[in-house]
């Protein structure tokens, strides 16, 4: 299975303040986000050949794009993602093995968004079941390329895009202060035609910028649209923001509303009326559980194929389980830890496999968590990247070489 993320929902639970949940583990190939083969010596295509048929196209015309391979195996597929030019969604256009060359169609119908689109960034799919992805350097740092032969304009079309009014009379909430238990109410009234039985609203979080959906249904008697979130002790403390808005219109085409906080895209809108601020939550604080001082790793030089060990004390009266280290990549992506209680040592331990798609460069704790014995979430994170709730988790940097 292919898939970018899985995602479970529970019922929850009522014996207490915690929402206890079965521990789900999936397991899969993570994809190498790398530009060249194994030795670094040879790109995996040739990026000077990118070419497109048409610099400019309109409805009922198709932009063929076309790029050779380096010398070596053949691949399964290349993916071109294109960033549409308003708003910055990706469409994924195949190309395929043709005579020697991988080619693939865009066609340009009316809903198409006009303006200039880019290759965002290129999938490669190898015979053997690998994933490599290079990003176009003018939106990434990393593992990147210039891949502007690519770029191509889009005229005369007629995208659907709609963008409500944020005022009273569109978007709400009930209160804009919130603490431990509390819940904040969402309406949005029906003013672009909307034709779903939902919406979707994206929220993200304060401290770790954590997307959060919020459902709101419509209200027949009222007349609007409503859904809630309530704020238990999972919540991050200070200011929640809506990303953005989601919703299929009557005549079925799907809507996204951004807010222009985020996003530079022409068709945006400010949504700071749904933004509200949570209170310091006493669940999400630490308040000394762990020992940081004690926080130690096996080897801060390690190369693919090694595996690094974490080990950290709790304080003697701490009773806490479900311990976790959340490690950020040198790309910013997370791997999540499980740490075990030694009771011989006193001490709870864990262990990262450095996989042949381990990112090279310098690794760092992004944050510490577990549960206290009266089902809190304590977190404790790095001081480097946040301000709230921080400590200096250093001693659990290392460098992949």
């Amino acid at each position: 299975m292919n898939a970018r993320y899985a995602r479970f929902y529970s019922n929850g639970s009522t014996v207490n303040g915690a929402n206890h949940y079965v521990e789900i583990e999936v397991y899969g190939v993570e994809p190498q986000f790398i530009a060249h083969d194994v030795d670094g010596s040879t790109p995996i295509i040739d990026f000077s050949t990118i070419s497109v048929s048409k610099a400019e196209v309109t409805v009922g015309e198709a932009v063929v794009f076309r790029v050779n391979k380096t010398a070596g195996e053949d691949y399964q597929s290349i993916i071109f993602a294109l960033r549409s030019p308003i708003t910055n969604d990706y469409e994924e256009i195949p190309l395929y093995l043709n005579n020697g060359i991988y080619e693939g169609t865009f066609s340009v119908d009316d809903s198409k968004e006009y303006g200039l689109w880019k290759v965002g960034y290129i999938w490669v799919y190898t015979l053997d079941g690998e994933y490599l992805r290079v990003y176009n350097n003018e939106m990434y740092g990393t593992d990147s390329e210039d891949l502007s032969k690519g770029d191509f304009t889009v005229y005369g079309t007629n995208p659907v895009i709609k963008v409500p009014e944020t005022n009273e009379n569109s978007l709400r909430i009930n209160t804009q202060n919130v603490g431990l238990h509390d819940t904040v109410e969402y309406s949005l009234y029906d003013i672009n035609d909307i034709g779903s039985s939902a919406v979707t609203v994206y929220l993200q979080s304060p401290i770790t910028s954590t997307s959060h959906e919020v459902v709101l249904t419509y209200d027949e008697v009222l007349q609007k649209y409503t859904g809630s979130l309530t704020i238990d002790d999972k919540k991050e403390a200070g200011v929640w923001q809506i990303r953005f808005i989601e919703y299929y219109d009557k005549n079925s085409e799907f809507v996204r509303i951004y807010n222009s906080q985020f996003y530079s895209a022409v068709f945006n809108v400010n949504l700071s009326s749904g933004n509200f601020f949570v209170d310091a939550n006493p669940g999400y604080i630490d308040l000394g559980f762990f020992d940081v001082g004690s926080l130690r790793i096996s080897d801060n030089q390690l190369v693919i194929g090694d595996t690094v060990k974490f080990s950290i004390k709790a304080q003697e009266w701490a009773d806490l389980n479900n311990v976790i280290i959340d490690l950020r990549s040198p790309d910013n992506k997370i791997h999540t830890i499980s740490l075990n209680y030694n009771e011989e040592m006193d001490i709870y331990v864990g262990e990262f496999y450095l996989s042949a798609y381990a990112e090279l460069g310098a690794w760092s704790i992004n944050m510490l968590q577990a549960f206290d014995s009266s089902g809190g979430l304590i977190r404790v994170y790095n001081d480097d990247r946040y301000s709230g709730d921080s400590d200096d988790l250093s001693a659990g940097n290392f460098d992949v070489i």
